[in-house]
């Protein structure tokens, strides 16, 4: 099952709903919600925190960004907590409850250079249940190249790394992928694609009214294998969201379609 407590798995998603909103389609695009995503694409400084809820899971983050000279610098923690669980016996019996808890902190560091842009995030997965621990390493790599003012292709490798100590007998590497994308920026509205290893396709849009609010869209093929061939199953990997401008704070709001997982809500709030 997709985002499952197994391998970090959840690490395949972001916590923003900005990047959610266009489906995950975001190796090209650029702005502060990149330090959850592409580090090549981040750009702006400020706080960021964002929440998702789906199954009674819940998939948080917070982020900083500011600038070293001509680099942009990021500070992220992402955390992923499962909520109470049973514990069983071998017959059966309640032994109580539990949760499984996920720590993922992170730098990143993003530099240009002419049309070029680059970035690494340098990333340690934590997980605590039941009184065992298990930690690794990874890192993002991503680089953009800008063609003039409205076209910006990207690639992406995400979650390269290894969980040194594990909770099971054997050390194993984490679910990575290499994603190549592109974004056109017209002048209110932006298209993305992104198209990854092992196969995954995502599309998304976006328009802005006034300068305000942005209305994003999205597809995200990764859901499909969550599909729950119900009346509604069309709209499984679907995204739509919302945001809003006022003065330095931006809120975000993001509905993914997760088939036999049902509804995530993504929320996020940044402060520049």
């Amino acid at each position: 099952m997709l985002l499952t407590l197994v391998s970090f798995a959840f690490l395949s998603m972001s916590p923003s709903p900005y990047v959610n909103g266009v489906g995950c389609a975001s190796t090209g695009l650029t702005g502060d919600y990149q330090v959850f995503w592409n580090p090549a694409g981040i750009e702006g400084r400020g706080f960021l925190s964002t929440y998702m809820n789906y199954s009674g899971l819940n998939y948080a983050g917070v982020g900083y960004i500011t600038r070293f000279s001509e680099y942009r610098v990021g500070f992220v923690l992402s955390s992923f907590f499962s909520g109470n669980m049973v514990q069983m016996d071998e017959n059966g019996e309640s032994l109580g409850v539990f949760m499984d808890v996920y720590l993922v902190p992170g730098v990143s560091l993003a530099g240009t250079k002419g049309k070029l842009s680059y970035g690494f995030t340098l990333f340690l997965p934590y997980e605590r249940v039941l009184g065992y621990r298990s930690y690794g390493a990874g890192i993002n790599l991503g680089v953009q190249y800008r063609y003039g003012e409205n076209l910006t292709i990207g690639i992406l490798g995400r979650n390269i790394g290894y969980i040194f100590r594990p909770l099971v007998d054997y050390k194993y590497p984490l679910d990575y992928e290499i994603r190549f994308g592109g974004a056109y920026y017209g002048k209110n509205n932006f298209f993305s694609f992104d198209l990854a290893y092992p196969f995954n396709l995502s599309i998304g849009a976006g328009f802005t009214v006034s300068d305000r609010f942005l209305f994003t869209g999205g597809y995200n093929s990764r859901f499909r294998e969550a599909a729950s061939y119900q009346s509604f199953d069309f709209l499984t990997g679907l995204n739509f969201g919302l945001g809003f401008n006022k003065g330095i704070l931006r809120f975000s709001y993001t509905v993914l379609f997760m088939g036999d997982m049902g509804l995530a809500h993504n929320i996020g709030i940044t402060v520049r």
